[in-house]
Order: C-alpha cells, then sequence, then structure tokens
C-alpha cells in the first residue's frame, strides 16, 4: 500500500485519521486525547463529519482506492455513532418525560382517569417525531438499510445533519 501512495497520500491518511479521532471523542465514544475526559459535544462531531464527507467528495479523483475505502468507513462508522448519540438522547428525553408525566399523575387531584388521560397525551406528544424524535424513523430504517446493504455513507442522515 505504501508503493502506492504519495507523500500527499500519506498526509491525508493522517489527517482523516485524526479527525475520526476527534469525532469519536466529541461523540462521547472516547476520551478526549489532551484531557482524558469524555465529554459529549455532536454540534462539534456534525460539524467534524461534515468536513470529512467534504474531504470524501472533493478525493475522489486522483486518490488510490485503499485511501479512499478508509475514508468511506471512516464517514459511515462516524455518522452511525452519531445516529446511535440522536437515539440516545431521544430515549432519554422520552424517559425523563415519561417519568415527569408519572409524577404529576402520582400527586394530582384528578384521579385514576385523569392520569390516565394525562399518560396517553404525554405517549401521543413522545410519538411525535417532530418534537420529541430528532431522528425519524425513516432516517433510523434509511441507516439500517445502509449499513445492511453497505449502500452510500452519504445517504445515512443527511437530512438530519
Amino acid at each position: 500500500m505504501s508503493d502506492q501512495m504519495s507523500k500527499h497520500d500519506h498526509v491525508l491518511m493522517g489527517l482523516v485519521m485524526n479527525l475520526q479521532t476527534m469525532a469519536m471523542a466529541q461523540l462521547g465514544k472516547i476520551s478526549h486525547p489532551g484531557t482524558g475526559e469524555i465529554d459529549r459535544d455532536l454540534d462539534g462531531a456534525r460539524g467534524t463529519i461534515d468536513l470529512l464527507e467534504m474531504l470524501k467528495a472533493k478525493c475522489r479523483t486522483g486518490t488510490p482506492e485503499p485511501l479512499l475505502k478508509m475514508l468511506d468507513q471512516a464517514v459511515l462508522d462516524l455518522q452511525m455513532n452519531y445516529v446511535d448519540e440522536k437515539k440516545r438522547d431521544a430515549a432519554a428525553r422520552a424517559a425523563a418525560e415519561e417519568a415527569a408525566g408519572t409524577a404529576g399523575a402520582a400527586g394530582g387531584a384528578g384521579g385514576a382517569g385523569a392520569a390516565a388521560g394525562e399518560s396517553e397525551d404525554a405517549m401521543d406528544h413522545l410519538a411525535d417525531p417532530a418534537t420529541a424524535e430528532p431522528i425519524s424513523e425513516a432516517e433510523a430504517a434509511a441507516a439500517a438499510a445502509m449499513a445492511d446493504a453497505g449502500g452510500d455513507p452519504d445517504a445515512v442522515i443527511d437530512a438530519e445533519m
């Protein structure tokens, strides 16, 4: 592989690996190399993934195939981890809203009928992708299908990002 790659190709490979490590730290998947702490910054991760996608688009011609495959895989892995983190946030928000609804219903004066009505309203709200789910079911299904089929990683969650 080294015989086919120029000095610039090696520099690009190092850049991709550094950006991938930075994005994984921003996603909270690994500790930050400088501080050793785990901290999530999903907006920063989104920006880093966008930068890698731009490099992927701009480097399609004149770049050795192994480097293109590494870049494609880095973007795909990061997009799937980003989807995972967004789902985790949505699940935590849903659990907090459900717990708040349950606590309010238990202490309320409306009795069991009011509690059931409040719970149903809260569940309707949680099922609304525009208000409770940062990633739609269609986007999650597209990401899963893309991963299963080995399809185009650019289409994973472009609508969300």
